[in-house]
């Protein structure tokens, strides 16, 4: 079975039609054109999925594998890499879930990193300090180990109210 898209190809100057192009993709996520026999290059995006180009769009791999080759008689929205590995687009590594179900897998499986860093809790006389300072919130956000917005938070008396 081909994965069928159409697109637009420039006969002449000012006139198009549209011809369809093909596109087989196999279990293991090998996307190729059928027209010209060529496999399709993938690249990883920043959040490190495999995408391929079809007719201008970027199209994620392990979606086009699961649309093809994984049952979803649920109708769940997203695909889940079960291995965790997001460069493992074949399709038994593939299953449908929703976003909770997708968030709680990566939670028990280690994917996602705590996130949470130690509470930094000032002195009263930090608090002053900070308050009273003309350096820059970046400096003073260095200086005591937190995020600028932090500092911006106590100077604007978003946070330690009562000091």
């Amino acid at each position: 079975m081909k994965w069928q898209l159409f697109c637009k190809k420039s006969l002449k100057k000012g006139s198009m039609a549209r011809k369809k192009a093909e596109y087989e993709i196999r279990e293991d996520g090998t996307i190729i054109n059928s027209i010209t026999g060529k496999v399709l290059k993938k690249v990883i995006q920043n959040r490190g999925y495999e995408v391929v180009w079809i007719h201008r769009k970027k199209k994620l791999v392990h979606r086009l594998v699961g649309e093809k080759y994984v049952p979803n008689p649920e109708n769940k929205p997203q695909i889940n890499h079960i291995d965790g590995n997001k460069l493992n687009n074949h399709y038994t590594n593939l299953e449908w879930s929703t976003s909770s179900e997708n968030i709680k897998h990566g939670y028990d499986n280690g994917l996602y990193e705590k996130r949470r860093k130690e509470m930094r809790a000032f002195s009263d006389d930090e608090i002053h300090l900070i308050r009273k300072s003309d350096s820059s919130l970046r400096e003073l956000g260095k200086y005591y180990g937190v995020a600028h917005s932090v500092i911006w938070s106590i100077k604007n008396y978003k946070t330690y109210k009562n000091v």
